[in-house]
């Protein structure tokens, strides 16, 4: 998301383009530097400016000062939410360079760009080996969507199904019976992603 923004002398710009929140993928192999001209082709994407090309492609840059540029960059354009998918155990939590990016997205951090990572749980395991990682990195709380193993789960009955709900196309609110939590457990597997699917489908219905 792109807002623009006109003079504004307070701030020192004739005109500013400012990127609300910017997604982007891990790198399949967690290279850094694939990783890193990810982020500049999605900058570019947003904003149609040239730093993949300039940064990433003209020239030979060291990770380390790409690395800077990045944040640079982002912190430029007043970036208020780096969103990083598909952080999976294949492509970090096994990799040998995952705590090398753990330092990238704390320096993030240091120039103010707050960090969403979203993927499979068991790729987050490489945060646990050090409690500063955890602890910066968790700020905002960690969330867990595993499947439900029994029709009696309260995460599931309680907390998922309903926050579920408030996603609606209805102009009342949705209401769950006890037998329609029970039939949406056997339905989805208790799996929070077939889950949604059928409560789009239901939707769209």
């Amino acid at each position: 998301q792109v807002v623009e923004h006109d003079a504004c002398p307070a701030a020192g710009w004739l005109q500013q383009r400012q990127l609300v929140w910017l997604k982007v993928q891990m790198s399949g192999d967690a290279s850094r530097a694939g990783f890193l001209t990810q982020i500049l082709a999605a900058v570019d994407a947003a904003l149609g400016t040239d730093y993949h090309e300039q940064y990433g492609t003209k020239q030979r840059w060291t990770v380390e000062k790409l690395m800077v540029i990045v944040g640079i960059i982002l912190s430029r354009h007043y970036c208020g939410a780096l969103i990083i998918e598909e952080l999976q155990w294949r492509n970090f939590g096994e990799n040998g360079s995952n705590e090398l990016l753990l330092l990238f997205f704390l320096r993030l951090l240091n120039f103010g760009i707050p960090i969403v990572l979203v993927g499979n749980p068991l790729g987050f395991r490489a945060f646990d080996a050090f409690s500063q990682d955890v602890r910066r990195l968790y700020s905002a709380g960690c969330f867990d969507f595993w499947p439900s193993d029994a029709v009696d789960d309260a995460g599931w009955r309680k907390v998922y199904l309903p926050g579920l709900a408030k996603f609606s196309v209805l102009d009342k609110p949705f209401e769950w019976t006890d037998r329609m939590k029970t039939k949406a457990i056997y339905e989805s597997g208790g799996i929070p992603g077939f889950m949604s699917c059928i409560w789009n489908a239901c939707q769209r219905k």
